[in-house]
């Protein structure tokens, strides 16, 4: 097996799940590229309306930077490592479609800065969520410090940065760090399954700008974020996708949405 597999369902769900289990996918130059990969795979499959990210290792979705493998790199191969790493992170973070990740285990360093940078971060009651990076003196580099004060304030980002302190699945649903917390004996892939044929079965034309829309929100002004919104809006009225919803909903049949 691969160390990243990638798949696309009939419903429209793609997958990518990480399968390093000898090093609980810690992130080597390797496994990032093949993770950049297989978004860009799925990105390119007009069919896909949601991407699902995953671990099949049984106790983490990802423990962060590959440390073994860095130890033996000199200063070049570590810069040529670090364009790998800010390479998939930006591959992530500018996918149109929405993103989950499904988050059980060990979500530490890397790991969970790849979480972060989906739109949905659902985790089950086995998760543990850290960035231990000052403790070996470097800062988390995949995004960490500017996703994670964005998603739950910068005062408690800081202090899980600065002391690198690990926590568990519901204080990290009480910080915001997971946003949704699979119920109880759920894991947080089969939740993750549920929650992604629910996005699927809706527009995947209107979940694009929905999408660019939320994402303008944490960057723009209120008058910028809602001039975004009418303008995508606009965009969003004179599409199939509207009419046909428009025309189920008045005749109460089942939605039957244009191919993209």
């Amino acid at each position: 097996m691969s160390d990243v597999t990638s798949c696309t369902t009939d419903s429209g769900i793609g997958y990518i799940r990480m399968n390093r289990h000898t090093a609980l996918n810690a992130l080597s130059v390797s496994q990032v590229q093949l993770i950049t990969k297989a978004m860009k795979q799925l990105v390119e499959d007009s069919g896909v309306r949601v991407i699902v990210i995953s671990s099949t290792v049984l106790n983490a979705f990802s423990v962060g930077a590959d440390l073994k493998e860095r130890l033996e790199l000199d200063s070049r191969a570590m810069m040529e490592a670090r364009g790998s790493s800010v390479a998939m992170t930006c591959a992530l973070l500018d996918v149109e479609v929405p993103t989950i990740a499904a988050v059980h285990g060990l979500a530490l360093g890397g790991g969970l800065e790849l979480a972060l940078t989906c739109d949905l971060l659902i985790a089950d009651r086995t998760a543990s969520f850290g960035l231990p990076e000052t403790g070996i003196g470097i800062i988390p580099g995949g995004g960490g410090t500017q996703l994670l004060p964005r998603k739950i304030g910068s005062g408690r980002a800081k202090e899980l940065i600065m002391t690198g302190r690990r926590i568990d699945a519901d204080e990290a649903y009480r910080y915001g760090v997971v946003d949704v917390l699979a119920p109880g004996g759920v894991s947080a892939a089969g939740h993750a399954d549920a929650v992604a044929i629910t996005i699927a079965a809706k527009s995947a034309t209107a979940q694009r700008n929905a999408k660019a829309a939320l994402r303008g929100s944490q960057y723009l002004t209120l008058a910028d974020g809602l001039a975004l919104e009418d303008q995508l809006w606009r965009v969003s009225a004179v599409t199939p996708d509207y009419r046909e919803g428009l025309a189920a909903f008045s005749q109460r049949r089942p939605v039957a949405w244009p191919q993209p």
